[in-house]
């Protein structure tokens, strides 16, 4: 059996065996790491007045896991915190806010930069980025920024207002992708950028998340190598997550064009969705292979605006931009059950794929559902529902 057919609950099981990091409880982290410091114990004061910055850096800087016990009101910070071990709440999810959050990288609350220890485990804390909503240059304030690190896990934690991402796995210039990473049973809200960003990673799992996201930028979760660095997106698992993102996507993969690197092994499995869009691969960019998008229930975009565009999936590569090409996509078993509103328009576009599968997928009610498959020679279309909603083109 290839890795990309593997079961989700071996893949899963293997990666939390490697990491060292199935936790129990929220707020109480399996971890190789011994001697846990507080960070009260280094001056963390929690009143929402004082700046805890120091003293969590103080913390950090010991490379013992921590424990953040319940503030009076929320932990304070004003720049970013380098962790090197372990972090983890008391169980009550104690806030930690940035204040004066700009977008700048410098604000971020917690980074982690070529950790290759037994795992890091970030878990049962509220993180609060402090972005007031309103859409305004700058979005690298995140609140878990994970770059060139290895076997660290964002768990059960409340992840909100980033003036960025709620997480970002890079990348981010670092020379080596993060490898080995788990996201799992956070919730994430409003974020001014993305809930998830993954910039540079291998065996990344992101998995029984919430996705709220009401800004229209971007998307929940944005697999995007930057041009120019030696990043690359291979083997992610994208499953069991729940999105809500209004007029917004909820899954986006985007390279430019002049990437030579072909990204993929990419799987988006078992997730519910109200968008726009669910799944978007935009059209002339870097070659994406490798693509299995099945077992999905999309519900359109039921508070979206009159008159817009849904779709279940837009995957497109205009074959004149040959060698970047889109191959070996295989979309099966998922339910696409809109709620439409007054004049909103429902159309699937696939176009130029190497390799299509696209098998027993059901449209169910009443929706006018379309769906386009152009340029896609030898295509493998059977056993959908209804039949007609699918035309093919040249």
């Amino acid at each position: 059996m290839s890795r990309g057919c593997e079961p989700r609950a071996v893949r899963i099981a293997a990666l939390a065996v490697a990491l060292g990091a199935a936790a129990a409880t929220s707020g109480a982290p399996v971890s190789r790491e011994q001697a846990w410091v507080d960070v009260t114990g280094f001056g963390a004061r929690g009143d929402g007045v004082a700046d805890d910055t120091a003293a969590f850096q103080r913390a950090a800087d010991t490379g013992q896991p921590i424990r953040v016990p319940k503030p009076r009101a929320h932990y304070k910070l004003t720049r970013k915190v380098r962790l090197q071990a372990s972090i983890s709440g008391d169980g009550s999810l104690p806030e930690i806010r940035m204040h004066g959050a700009d977008g700048k990288e410098e604000h971020t609350l917690f980074e982690i930069v070529g950790y290759s220890g037994p795992g890091l485990v970030l878990s049962g804390l509220k993180l609060d980025g402090g972005w007031d909503g309103v859409a305004r240059p700058g979005e690298w304030s995140h609140l878990v920024l994970i770059k060139g690190s290895r076997r660290v896990t964002v768990e059960d934690n409340v992840l909100v207002r980033p003036f960025g991402d709620c997480v970002l796995v890079g990348g981010e210039g670092h020379p080596q992708p993060s490898e080995d990473v788990l996201i799992r049973r956070n919730r994430m809200e409003q974020p001014r950028r993305c809930c998830v960003a993954v910039i540079s990673a291998r065996r990344l799992v992101i998995s029984g998340n919430t996705f709220v996201k009401t800004l229209d930028y971007v998307s929940a979760i944005d697999l995007e190598p930057n041009p120019g660095h030696p990043e690359l997106v291979d083997d992610v698992e994208i499953s069991r997550n729940a999105f809500d993102v209004p007029r917004g996507v909820a899954i986006q993969l985007y390279t430019h064009e002049t990437i030579a690197t072909a990204n993929g092994n990419v799987r988006v499995l078992l997730n519910t969705a109200r968008a726009r869009q669910f799944f978007l691969k935009g059209n002339n960019t870097g070659t994406w292979e490798r693509l299995r998008i099945a077992d999905n229930t999309f519900h359109g975009d039921p508070e979206g605006d009159a008159g817009e565009r849904v779709s279940f999936l837009v995957l497109e590569q205009e074959p004149r931009f040959h060698p970047r090409v889109l191959r070996d996509v295989a979309i099966e078993g998922n339910t696409v059950q809109a709620e439409l509103r007054e004049r909103q328009l429902y159309e699937d576009r696939l176009l130029g794929i190497h390799g299509l599968r696209l098998v027993s997928n059901r449209w169910l009610g009443s929706a006018p559902y379309r769906l386009v498959a152009t340029s896609s020679p030898q295509a493998h279309i059977a056993a959908n529902e209804p039949g007609s909603v699918v035309a093919r083109g040249r």
